[in-house]
């Protein structure tokens, strides 16, 4: 999401990262015609409640079906069994951001369940 983020991906990965300038609630449409060339768009935002509203808002406004959103598995954490909150902490906690990044996710349709949510009720 923020500056840091996106030089941890592209210095941990080499993928193409960019950041958003006002944090997770602010999409500029300036960025909107940038973004079109490409067929897949993976949104790492932050670990908290804002960041995964701001994850489905721009997957919407981006084309749900060409966006991965990635959120932290069970087996995402360092030694002393803490999730990362950003792509920043994830790389000062040695974790593999590009398996991280490669088990992304399309948004869930609220009105689907998938296996894994009837296991977790």
């Amino acid at each position: 999401e923020g500056e840091y983020d996106a030089m941890a991906v592209y210095q941990a990965t080499g993928r193409p990262a960019v950041s958003l300038p006002n944090g997770c609630r602010s999409l500029p449409l300036e960025v909107l015609p940038l973004l079109e060339r490409f067929e897949t768009i993976y949104l790492w935002m932050d670990n908290d409640g804002p960041g995964r509203e701001g994850a489905e808002k721009f997957a919407n406004k981006l084309g749900a079906k060409r966006c991965l959103i990635f959120s932290p598995k069970p087996e995402h954490v360092d030694k002393k069994g803490r999730s990362p909150k950003d792509a920043n902490d994830a790389l000062r906690m040695g974790l593999d951001l590009d398996d991280m990044i490669n088990r992304s996710e399309i948004m869930p349709h609220e009105e689907l369940l998938r296996f894994e949510d009837f296991r977790e009720q």
